[in-house]
C-alpha cells in the first residue's frame, strides 16, 4: 500500500490545499488503512475527521499536509480525532521552504486526549482500569506513599465552591490488581504546562483540568507493564515530538478567527470545505 510519504510525492501542495476535503481524504485513505487497527474501520475514522474539520474553522485554512499528517499519527495510535479521545489543534509555526525562505504556516498537530490515553490503557490487556482527576483546594484529599501507598479524595460538596485546583492524580490498576500511583502538586503540573510547546495553548487556557489529569496519567502510564503494546508506548510520547518541519522557531495557537456575526448583528458565516 502507498505510505504518506508516496503520497506526498504524488499530490502537489497546491492541489492538496485547493481540493475538496472528501478527494484528499481519499488520496489518503491507503495510509489511514495501513495505520489503523482492526477495530476502527477507515470509513469511520474520515468521518470522525470531516466532523473535527467542520466543526473547527482554523482547520479549514491550515496547511493542509501537516493536517493529513497529523490524522496518519492519530490512526497510528488507534485513536479518532473527536476531540474526546484526540485532537487536532492548530499552530502559527515559522518554517523554512524549499528554497531556505522562511514563512509562517497554520500547522495542525494530533494531540492525544485522556479519554484516548485510558483507551489505549484498557485495550493493551494489561490494564483492568484507569482513572485522572484533579484536587481542588476545598476537596478532602489524602495520599500515603510506601508500601501500602493510597489515595483518597472525596470532592467538595456540590452546593460548595471547590475552591481553586491544588493538584491533581491517576491511578492505574492492572489486571493482576497491582494498583500504580501518580501525584502531582499544582507547581510540578505548571512545570510540565511551561515547558511544553504550547504552554497557552487551548487544552491549558480553557481546559486546564484536562492538561493536568493528562499530565499525571501519562506519568504513571510510563510505570505500566511493556505488554502496553508499542502503540501505547508511541502515544504516551506524542507531546514530547518535535513538528516535523523545516525549521521551527515559533509555535502558539492560532487565534480564533473574527466571524462576521461579532460585527453585524444576524449575519453567519459557516466555512464551507
Amino acid at each position: 500500500m502507498a505510505n504518506t510519504q508516496q503520497i506526498e510525492e504524488r499530490i502537489d501542495n497546491r492541489d492538496l490545499a485547493t481540493m475538496p476535503l472528501a478527494a484528499a481524504l481519499d488520496a489518503y485513505t491507503p495510509s489511514f488503512v495501513a495505520a489503523l487497527p482492526e477495530e476502527i474501520s477507515v470509513e469511520h475514522f474520515k468521518r470522525m475527521v470531516i466532523t473535527a474539520v467542520n466543526t473547527n474553522p482554523d482547520l479549514v485554512h491550515a496547511d493542509r499536509r501537516t493536517l493529513f499528517n497529523a490524522c496518519v499519527k492519530c490512526a497510528s495510535d488507534g485513536l479518532l480525532p473527536d476531540g474526546r479521545e484526540a485532537a487536532l489543534t492548530v499552530f502559527r509555526t515559522k518554517m523554512k521552504d524549499r528554497n531556505g525562505i522562511e514563512r509562517y504556516i497554520d500547522a495542525v498537530q494530533y494531540l492525544p486526549m485522556v479519554a484516548g490515553i485510558r483507551k489505549r490503557l484498557r485495550n493493551s490487556g494489561e490494564v483492568a482500569s484507569a482513572v485522572a482527576e484533579v484536587v481542588y483546594q476545598n476537596d478532602k484529599f489524602h495520599y500515603r506513599l510506601g508500601v501500602d501507598s493510597t489515595i483518597e479524595h472525596e470532592p467538595a460538596p456540590l452546593d460548595k465552591d471547590p475552591g481553586p485546583a491544588i493538584g491533581a492524580y491517576a491511578i492505574i490498576t492492572l489486571g493482576n490488581g497491582e494498583r500504580i500511583l501518580e501525584v502531582a502538586r499544582l507547581s510540578e503540573i505548571e512545570a510540565v504546562r511551561k515547558k511544553s510547546r504550547a504552554p497557552n495553548s487551548l487544552m491549558w487556557t480553557d481546559f486546564w483540568g484536562e492538561g493536568a489529569r493528562k499530565t499525571v496519567l501519562r506519568r504513571a502510564a510510563k510505570a505500566a507493564p511493556q505488554a502496553a503494546t508499542a502503540r501505547f508506548a508511541q502515544l504516551i510520547e506524542r507531546d514530547d515530538e518535535e513538528m516535523e518541519l523545516s525549521s521551527v522557531e515559533e509555535m502558539k495557537l492560532v487565534p480564533q478567527r473574527p466571524r462576521r456575526e461579532d460585527f453585524e448583528k444576524g449575519l453567519t458565516n459557516t466555512p464551507s470545505t
